[in-house]
């Protein structure tokens, strides 16, 4: 996903940097696994406590849990394994 013709030199001549989903991928797969795990840990901390949104932060869950298991099934898949690594469990 990334943003239409000229959108983002427009934005960037306003002193606005933006950022599409692909530049956020790249800058956060940089990211220690503490740190990814505590922005998602604040993620959920904002949704549930500031926004007081449980319906979201299921959602968001049940996302970060369907992603975890994607990967799990990639990495079992790149190594050649049948039984591959754990599920996560709801």
């Amino acid at each position: 996903m990334g943003f239409k013709g000229g959108v983002r030199e427009r934005l960037k001549g306003l002193g606005v940097e933006a950022l599409d989903v692909g530049d956020m991928r790249r800058t956060v797969a940089l990211w220690h696994p503490l740190k990814q795990r505590a922005a998602v840990s604040s993620l959920i901390y904002y949704v549930r406590q500031v926004e007081k949104s449980a319906f979201l932060a299921r959602r968001i869950e049940a996302f970060l849990e369907e992603a975890a298991n994607r990967w799990m099934q990639t990495v079992s898949e790149a190594l050649g394994e049948d039984e591959g690594l754990p599920r996560t469990s709801s």
